[in-house]
């Protein structure tokens, strides 16, 4: 019983196939030339359409704009200030014996991949971001040691000891200057770049 199925089931999908044929032809032939339109239609339909592209215009680079060079105030090796609106406190330290220099910004920012290895359990992790002067990034652990610092005035440009930092609404950047690789943090994300 079970080969009529099958043998009924072949039947039926052979005349669906005689069916599909109109000009009465062979169904191959008809299969064959309107499966593959041949390459020289192809080409003349893609020569015959433009590709028509919209230049996107870059992000506004955060950086924009006169830095103020505050390498006058910097204080033992170290430029301190914090985000206008208070919630990140940043430090621009130069390069001492073994330790890079680098810019850090400490705060809370949200999404921070799990500790790795080499952040011990009795420090805190990722409570902020650090770019060295070779440009290596990455996330916080430990603590910026406490210092006097004052707020930066939002959106001004600010260069010491090879880094550059600014604070907009919301967000802080800080760059190596040479290899122009840094962060920006805000509470609810941050970036590398």
């Amino acid at each position: 019983m079970r080969w009529r199925y099958a043998a009924v089931a072949g039947l039926a999908g052979l005349s669906l196939v005689a069916g599909c044929a109109s000009d009465g032809g062979s169904t191959a032939a008809s299969a064959t030339s309107s499966a593959a339109p041949s390459t020289a239609n192809a080409t003349a339909a893609h020569a015959a359409t433009p590709i028509v592209t919209t230049p996107v215009p870059p992000p506004p680079d955060p950086f924009a704009g006169p830095a103020q060079d505050v390498s006058a105030a910097v204080v033992a090796g170290r430029y301190s200030f914090t985000s206008p609106d208070g919630t990140f406190r940043c430090a621009i330290v130069s390069a001492s014996g073994a330790h890079a220099g680098s810019a850090t910004c400490q705060g809370i920012t949200a999404s921070v991949p799990p500790r790795p290895a080499t952040c011990a359990a009795a420090q805190p992790w990722g409570d902020g971001m650090q770019v060295d002067d070779s440009g290596r990034v990455g996330y916080l652990c430990g603590t910026l040691p406490p210092a006097e610092s004052a707020p930066i005035v939002a959106d001004s440009v600010i260069h010491a000891l090879g880094f550059t930092c600014v604070a907009h609404a919301g967000s802080t950047y800080c760059r190596d200057d040479v290899s122009e690789h840094g962060f920006r943090i805000a509470q609810d994300s941050h970036a590398v770049f």
